[in-house]
């Protein structure tokens, strides 16, 4: 066993103390590595998780937003309207100011539903993510299971 030991600490570069404990850390350290592993891929999964949920609530953010100003646009474009010919000052700054609001809504509508496609393809990548991680965790938490299960028993 000390030739061995002697052999190892030679071909690491490191004296046979030095050799025994990184042995005996790794040994020792193999199931914290797996827990802390297993660890930091359930806090990937919750933080992906977190953000689906903030993508969700952002979408149906954007769609009531979006039915507001169809609303809003649909009660301005409805407004009764006689001929130009027939309307007072005051009816034409009320017109033209309605005519500006219909083009500030509709640009409003086309900057949320762009801000809504985006946040769909970003929730659809997160969710391909997720569903990516799961196996990764599901394997490695098979892994882990198997190498405690095979350590031999404390007395």
């Amino acid at each position: 066993l000390k030739e061995q030991i002697e052999a190892a600490a030679k071909q690491s570069g490191r004296s046979m103390n030095s050799e025994i404990v990184a042995r005996l850390e790794g040994s020792l350290g193999g199931a914290n590595a797996s827990a802390n592993a297993k660890m930091a891929i359930d806090t990937h999964i919750v933080l992906l998780e977190s953000q689906s949920a903030m993508n969700e609530m952002r979408i149906r953010m954007a769609k009531f937003q979006l039915d507001h100003l169809a609303s809003r646009l649909h009660g301005l474009e409805r407004q009764p309207m006689k001929p130009v010919s027939e309307m007072s000052n005051a009816e034409l700054d009320a017109f033209e100011a309605g005519t500006t609001e219909i083009g500030e809504v509709q640009a409003e509508i086309s900057a949320l539903h762009d801000e809504l496609c985006q946040l769909q393809i970003i929730q659809k990548t997160v969710l391909e993510s997720i569903e990516k991680v799961r196996p990764a965790i599901q394997s490695r938490t098979e892994a882990l299971e198997t190498a405690i299960s095979a350590r031999p028993k404390k007395n």
